[in-house]
């Protein structure tokens, strides 16, 4: 049997619904949101840098990309949440739900880039170490009554 051509395999790995179920399936939905805050948040201050070094003038409506790097921080601290069912620990949930108060206080209430910077630390620190305690609790063996062994 021949190997399928190399343009329908990666058609078929870029599949959304197949990365969605990855990145659930991984736990790493809220490395995702962390990353999409990020890149909402500075992503949109290189690029607006750029453009005008290169003589485009752009006007951003800057309460909504405000609101949209809120909404992503909140996102990725709730993700976070759900690895505590996984791996039973509240530590990395108190973390996370810190730093995106920080976040929301930061882009919401009083800017300060002290604050949007200790917060996305901590939102960052909070989404490593809930993954690193959702990968020691996948790599732990099952009892041995999971498996058929004697209890």
């Amino acid at each position: 049997m021949q190997a399928p051509a190399a343009a329908p395999q990666w058609l078929r790995r870029l599949d959304p619904r197949r990365i969605a179920a990855a990145v659930a399936r991984r736990g790493l939905a809220g490395t995702v949101a962390l990353v999409l805050a990020l890149l909402a948040c500075y992503g949109t201050l290189a690029t607006l840098a750029l453009l005008s070094l290169l003589g485009i003038a752009l006007a951003v409506h800057e309460p909504a990309v405000r609101s949209v790097v809120a909404g992503l921080a909140v996102l990725a601290a709730a993700a976070v949440a759900g690895g505590r069912r996984k791996h039973g620990s509240i530590a990395p949930l108190t973390v996370a739900a810190i730093g995106a108060a920080l976040i929301v206080f930061a882009m919401l209430l009083a800017y300060d880039w002290r604050t949007e910077l200790a917060g996305f630390a901590l939102l960052l620190a909070a989404v490593a170490w809930d993954l690193r305690l959702r990968r020691r609790d996948h790599r732990r063996p099952l009892p041995a009554s999971h498996h058929g062994g004697q209890t």
